[in-house]
């Protein structure tokens, strides 16, 4: 009767939103993926227009300081203590303490903390189902449960071990981010920036060898290896992996993005600013 009319459905209960539209709208409804405010919008919230990111470098590092909190549009005008709450009570909480529960049906809450605080905290390591279990003192199952609802409802990112094609990625040693920096429940500014860089990114690998890492790695139409380092000054060894990934899996487009000042290249390896390579180079490669 209405051909025109469009109905959205929104709230901060994504699983039940999903469940409800598969068994009553089933074939009707189409999903799309909001992810976390990004950096070039939070420079649009804040009426900072962008004409030359080497003139506005330093500006730019300084706004990039101030966003690792303020992942969510509510945010950009807190203060730190806002900030926290709002986190903590109207995200986290909720979705652990609600969310999760309902959708499915599970009795130990507590462990979903436990396992969220703990990878918040730790964003960007190495996640061993083996070692959680033992630690937390829950059966595998548990874990490997709990780390799926963390993901579902957008608190964690599950990275895989790139092994090479579009499919094949190692179940095992899988990095656990914090979706957002925002989220993220430590000052550390390696592990914050890091995180970010993955949430611009959406990287969905990283590659790991017995001696080597790069951080993060891009499987689209072209493969993009990435590496992140927070200090100002770059040496021949630090683009030692890039060369290694790239030799070994035939990889051109290589990043090592850094906290100095100067975009150059160094053994074919691209050195530049992070506010450069988010507001640069991310959007030509990415795809949400």
């Amino acid at each position: 009767m209405y051909p025109k009319t469009k109905i959205v459905l929104s709230g901060s209960a994504s699983l039940n939103i999903m469940k409800g539209s598969s068994e009553s709208l089933a074939g009707r409804a189409k999903y799309h993926y909001l992810p976390p405010l990004s950096f070039r919008e939070f420079l649009n919230f804040k009426d900072v227009k962008i004409r030359d990111c080497y003139i506005q470098l330093r500006t730019l590092k300084v706004m990039l300081m101030d966003f690792l909190k303020r992942g969510f549009p509510e945010a950009i005008n807190m203060d730190e203590r806002e900030i926290d709450e709002y986190i903590k009570d109207m995200i986290l909480t909720r979705i652990i303490y609600r969310d999760i529960p309902e959708s499915f049906k599970i009795r130990d809450v507590e462990i979903v903390n436990i396992i969220a605080n703990h990878i918040l905290r730790n964003s960007g390591a190495i996640v061993n189902i083996d070692s959680l279990a033992s630690q937390f003192r829950r059966n595998r199952r548990t874990i490997s449960n709990t780390l799926s609802y963390l993901e579902m409802t957008y608190i964690i990112k599950l990275v895989k071990n790139f092994r090479g094609s579009y499919v094949a990625g190692s179940r095992k040693n899988k990095k656990a981010y914090a979706l957002h920096s925002s989220l993220c429940k430590t000052d550390n500014e390696d592990i914050l920036i890091e995180t970010l860089i993955r949430s611009e990114t959406n990287a969905q690998f990283y590659w790991r060898d017995s001696r080597r890492e790069v951080d993060f790695i891009i499987n689209g139409d072209k493969i993009i290896a990435i590496e992140m380092k927070n200090r100002e000054r770059i040496d021949r060894k630090d683009v030692d992996s890039l060369k290694y990934f790239s030799k070994k899996y035939g990889v051109e487009n290589l990043y090592l993005v850094y906290s100095g000042d100067e975009e150059y290249e160094m053994d074919r390896v691209k050195i530049v600013p992070i506010p450069v390579f988010i507001l640069k180079y991310v959007r030509s490669f990415t795809d949400f």
